[in-house]
């Protein structure tokens, strides 16, 4: 099995078992290229097709073909603090456009503030009772 291979069979796993159907879909990589790739049958695949795929998961092309290293290895502190889905949607944000992740920190910038709010009203019920 080569790199590319083993490295993006073990990148869709971490995408909660992403098919190569899905994949397709979501990258505009052709099914059949794909499961050429995971097949082995194309081995050295071109920059253009990898592109698509590496910026699906939030890797380089680089990181892709086994030439550096992969985010989220056992030396990744986000390894460490995020579980899997977590890391998941991490990879796809990538994805994102600009505009779709301004939207998205926007969504959690509110998020946040409301968990904020929730927070200091617990913190402040919880020092009245304790009074």
């Amino acid at each position: 099995m080569s790199n590319v291979a083993r490295i993006l069979l073990s990148l869709m796993h971490r995408a909660d078992g992403i098919s190569e159907n899905e994949l397709a879909r979501r990258t505009g990589v052709p099914q059949s290229t794909i499961n050429r790739i995971l097949s082995g049958v194309s081995r050295d695949p071109k920059t253009g097709t990898l592109q698509p795929l590496a910026d699906y998961f939030g890797v380089t092309v680089a990181q892709l073909r086994g030439e550096a290293s992969l985010p989220g290895g056992k030396d990744d502190p986000l390894e460490r603090l995020l579980t899997p889905r977590e890391l998941a949607l991490l990879r796809l944000f990538g994805v994102l456009t600009d505009g779709q992740q301004d939207e998205v920190l926007r969504s959690l910038e509110v998020e946040k503030q409301r968990n904020e709010a929730i927070y200091v009203a617990l913190q402040r019920r919880k020092e009245r009772g304790a009074a």
